[in-house]
C-alpha cells in the first residue's frame, strides 16, 4: 500500500527531474496561466496539461548539493 502511495509523488517528481534535463529550447514554452486554465478547461485535463510540464518547469531556482529540488523529492519518496 505504501508503494501504491508513492508511485504518484515519484512519477510526478521522476517527469519533473525529466523535464529540467533537457537541453535548453527543446521544452515548449508555457502558455496560460493556471487560474486561467482552470477557469476554461475541465480539472482532468488541467492537471494533464501541468504533468506534461511546460518551458517553465525546466527552470532550476534552487538546488542544494548539485541536486533540483524535485531531484531531492525523488530521492526521499524513492529511499
Amino acid at each position: 500500500l505504501l508503494l501504491l502511495a508513492a508511485a504518484f509523488p515519484a512519477y510526478v517528481a521522476g517527469r519533473h527531474v525529466y523535464i529540467q534535463s533537457q537541453p535548453e529550447g527543446s521544452v515548449p514554452a508555457c502558455g496560460a496561466t493556471l487560474d486561467y486554465m482552470l477557469e476554461v478547461f475541465p480539472l482532468l485535463e488541467v492537471v494533464k496539461k501541468v504533468l506534461t510540464g511546460g518551458g517553465e518547469c525546466a527552470r532550476i531556482d534552487w538546488s542544494f548539493l548539485g541536486l533540483s529540488m524535485p531531484a531531492w523529492v525523488l530521492v526521499m519518496v524513492i529511499g
